[in-house]
């Protein structure tokens, strides 16, 4: 996933959570989740999964913003990716083909 189309989940996310003026730990425990996973989320780094795009999309009461980011960034072209000599995987942590050298083993698996 091209960097620009992941960063429009992030991006969103970290508006909305700064316009109701919560920290990363307030949003992370209205969602039940850890707080590291806010960061990686609005670092680009996880995309999240469609439960939790609409669930941030109601906390924050976004209108629909984050709900139709996610959608656009999970609509993008998949495909595997290196940035500082890691493999990333597919937002649904597949990779086509089989298994993607580098990546973690318990991370990647076939698409299918």
């Amino acid at each position: 996933m091209e960097r620009e189309e992941r960063a429009t989940f992030a991006a969103e996310l970290t508006h909305w959570r700064n316009v109701r003026g919560l920290s990363k730990a307030a949003l992370a425990q209205r969602l039940n989740i850890d707080p590291s996973y806010v960061s990686h989320l609005e670092a680009g780094r996880e995309h999240g999964s469609s439960r939790l795009a609409r669930r941030a999309d109601t906390e924050l009461d976004a209108g629909g913003a984050l709900w139709q980011a996610w959608q656009r960034t999970d609509a993008s072209p998949l495909h595997c990716r290196s940035v500082n000599g890691r493999v990333l995987l597919h937002p649904n942590g597949c990779a086509p083909g089989g298994e993607v050298p580098g990546a973690l083993p318990s991370l990647s698996r076939k698409c299918g």
